[in-house]
């Protein structure tokens, strides 16, 4: 459990403190002041974290089916405990994309002894689409009670807690509500480039560069490019190179665009990446 924790943490620390990440935050923000409270949303929640990883264990054993993982309750309790940083960063996403990444990684390195992504991919699918009505009204109120960008988009959404209960609504059937709102929001919520996908380019970036900061950005450009449009090569590797995108940056941030709501899944994607050299497949 502890080397998964750790892993966790430590994927929060690249995912915040990377180089520069245009409309989001990153170690060279004039824009974000206080990059530490991102990382308490999920250090502050963190025997949460340890709960998930149990259940993925259990899961993994067979004496829990993915039906029975209450990966919702787990939500709520985490943002309930991150709750003053969830209202700083208005991030409870964190949870709702890194909660089923942590039980879903236990329950594939369990299984396997090394991060095989297909159960990983399984994992995930099963905890989505096997959600009883219960947990998936838990999500929403917590979701829908935020001042955040997804909170919003709930609110104007046609879903109430009669609606989920009566058409038997999953978390799937949540995040694709929550999908048709925008493109950001539907990359958020995993209709984008996968998790997966993403952290087979930070493994490789890592792997030529030996530079985790480099392969964080890496894997940020994909999810930059799809909701901006914009073809920019995120690369620093000059002093040219960090002036030019830090200028982006605030060309973006004075349009009022910002990219935050991508942080969970660039979270997950490096967590993923790193696990995939923690624990990997033996040869």
């Amino acid at each position: 459990m502890l080397k998964l924790l750790k892993t966790l943490i430590e994927s929060v620390d690249l995912t915040i403190y990377s180089y520069v990440k245009p409309a989001a935050v990153h170690r060279y923000s004039t824009h974000y002041k206080d990059l530490h409270q991102y990382v308490r949303v999920v250090t502050s929640a963190i025997e949460v974290y340890g709960k998930a990883w149990e259940i993925g264990t259990l899961i993994a054993k067979g004496k829990l089916g993915f039906k029975d993982s209450e990966v919702g309750s787990l939500i709520k309790d985490a943002v309930k405990a991150s709750a003053r940083f969830v209202e700083l960063t208005a991030l409870p996403e964190y949870h709702l994309i890194l909660l089923p990444s942590m039980i879903a990684a236990s329950y594939a390195i369990e299984s396997s002894g090394y991060l095989d992504l297909n159960l990983y991919q399984k994992g995930i699918k099963s905890l989505y689409l096997y959600t009883n009505t219960d947990n998936t009204i838990a999500v929403y109120e917590v979701i829908r009670r935020s001042n955040s960008l997804l909170g919003k988009i709930l609110g104007h959404a046609s879903v109430t807690p009669g609606k989920i209960k009566t058409e038997g609504w999953s978390l799937r059937d949540l995040l694709d509500e929550i999908g048709k709102a925008n493109v950001l929001a539907k990359t958020a919520v995993g209709m984008g480039p996968s998790a997966s996908e993403l952290s087979g380019l930070f493994v490789k970036k890592y792997l030529d560069t030996g530079d985790f900061n480099k392969a964080t950005i890496k894997t940020y450009s994909p999810l930059f490019q799809t909701v901006t449009r914009i073809n920019e090569n995120l690369e620093v590797n000059s002093k040219d190179d960090l002036i030019r995108l830090l200028k982006l940056d605030n060309e973006l941030v004075k349009k009022r665009i910002s990219l935050n709501l991508l942080l969970p899944l660039l979270n997950e994607s490096v967590f993923l990446g790193l696990l995939r050299l923690e624990f990997p497949r033996e040869s």
